[in-house]
């Protein structure tokens, strides 16, 4: 982070404990069974699931299958990419 976005060591460790502060850490359940192609996303999934996420932020056609979709949609998870977010929050920003 040094080299790549100039920011100086004590930047780097307010960012760290930022993350560590804003985070919630889940516990996957192997049991958790998930309708996606890509097998390597069942770990995405089920974060989003058992950490009850409202948004699942991803330019990964897998996410966006219909059937995954519609299974997420069930659980009040919605797929988008970082623009369709970046307006969702812009309009959903107090003014």
């Amino acid at each position: 982070m040094l080299r790549l976005h100039g920011l100086s060591e004590n930047r780097i460790y307010e960012f760290v404990c930022f993350l560590r502060d804003a985070s919630e850490l889940v516990t996957l359940d192997s049991l958790l069974s998930v309708p996606i192609r890509d097998q390597n996303d069942i770990i995405v999934a089920q974060t989003a699931m058992i950490g009850d996420a409202n948004v699942i932020c991803t330019m990964d056609d897998d996410f966006y299958d219909s059937t995954m979709v519609h299974f997420l949609g069930g659980l009040r998870i919605t797929v988008m990419d970082d623009v369709a977010l970046m307006k969702k929050m812009r309009a959903e920003r107090p003014r």
